[in-house]
């Protein structure tokens, strides 16, 4: 048995795909003195500056084999559920291919930040996670009074067409709305059939982006009911485990408040290339989830109560001629300069990239528009 307890977003002196720190990396009793040997060497990998990647030939070429199954894959698989030979590491984790650009090595380079972050010192000390404390829907309930009549909840919208004002907006009950500007902030399937008649070159290339579905397992438990210490974030699963789920996240350790002082609320993800929990019952997957948790850290007392919650299609694979598609998109849709495409699904999954998208995109639009973002 081979599962990372991460007791932060990466186990460890460890940096997603690559050693941070060396010692600590020396230290982990998960990877073998022959592994150990083979990442230590990488600073002498010749660097590849040509075609695209694959994650997973990125990783093993520069730390090797071991290192890329026991840590980098589950990692890097809890944050897209794909298959990581099939996912472009140029498009998925950027950050990396830099380094080595830059540096010659992804280690040196990620202890140079690390060095660089500590000589800076001061400012203001964050934790590493943080949520609303009434959950995400805080924002959205804060955006929708904020903003008033202007917003339409529970709208769908069945396709977007070019008009004398700027665009004509078609809803799922008929009607139509005109408007000078467009955010597309939708996934990409449904990008492709909004904008499929206005640039159905753009169509096309929103439709080719895959999606993976996932599911999430809720469980309340008596803070006792654990053999194993709880003194993690969550654990991640190597796929040679074979396990149905992926990960799981203490979450009351995670985000402290989401549960009272003696209770335990656990989450465990479903999802991956090869997942089979789509076709399963929500029965079926509770036994799962209560299975690896006992295999994993040991259980003499049975939850107070289980919610499962199905996210269909929802996580963007960034997979091999990502960046290819991204271009044909932005040249189709170039006629439309005041129609922009935020989201997840083109520039990046995780919450920084798409805020990030989002301030470009409203500074784009409002200098367009004549306004101030």
């Amino acid at each position: 048995m081979c599962f990372q307890m991460a007791s932060s977003i990466n186990p460890e002196g460890f940096q997603l795909i690559g050693p941070s720190d060396i010692w600590s990396f020396l230290r982990t009793p998960l990877i073998s003195w022959k592994g150990k040997c083979r990442a230590m060497i990488e600073p002498w990998v010749k660097k590849r500056l040509s075609d695209e990647e694959s994650l997973q030939s990125f990783v093993t070429r520069r730390f090797g084999k071991e290192l890329f199954e026991k840590l980098a894959q589950p990692l890097a698989s809890g944050i897209y559920g794909a298959d990581p030979s099939t996912l472009s590491m140029h498009a998925s984790l950027p950050r990396f291919v830099e380094l080595e650009r830059r540096y010659g090595s992804v280690s040196r380079g990620l202890m140079a930040a690390k060095h660089a972050k500590k000589k800076q010192g001061g400012g203001a000390r964050y934790g590493m996670f943080s949520a609303f404390k009434g959950g995400m829907q805080t924002l959205i309930d804060a955006l929708m009074s904020e903003l008033g009549q202007s917003v339409k909840c529970n709208t769908s919208v069945t396709r977007i067409t070019a008009s004398d004002e700027g665009f004509s907006i078609k809803l799922g009950d008929g009607q139509s709305i005109t408007t000078q500007a467009v955010v597309l902030a939708v996934p990409a399937h449904v990008a492709a059939m909004l904008v499929a008649e206005l640039a159905p070159e753009a169509s096309a290339a929103f439709s080719q982006i895959q999606y993976g579905s996932a599911a999430v397992l809720s469980m309340a438990f008596d803070g006792d009911a654990f053999e194993r210490k709880l003194d993690a974030f969550g654990v991640v699963v190597p796929e040679k485990e074979k396990s149905p789920i992926m990960a799981a996240t203490f979450s009351h350790i995670k985000y402290p408040g989401r549960a009272p002082a003696s209770k335990a609320l656990m989450r465990c993800y479903f999802g991956g290339p090869n997942a089979a929990h789509d076709e399963q019952t929500d029965d079926v997957l509770f036994e799962q989830g209560l299975h690896e948790l006992d295999r994993m850290l040991g259980l003499h007392k049975k939850p107070h109560w289980y919610i499962l919650d199905r996210y269909h299609k929802a996580l963007p694979r960034y997979t091999l001629g990502h960046f290819e598609r991204v271009q044909k998109i932005e040249k189709a849709l170039a006629p439309y300069p005041r129609l922009q495409v935020a989201g997840n699904a083109l520039y990046g999954v995780g919450i920084p990239q798409v805020v990030k998208r989002a301030k470009i995109t409203a500074n784009t639009l409002a200098e367009q528009l004549g306004q101030s973002a």
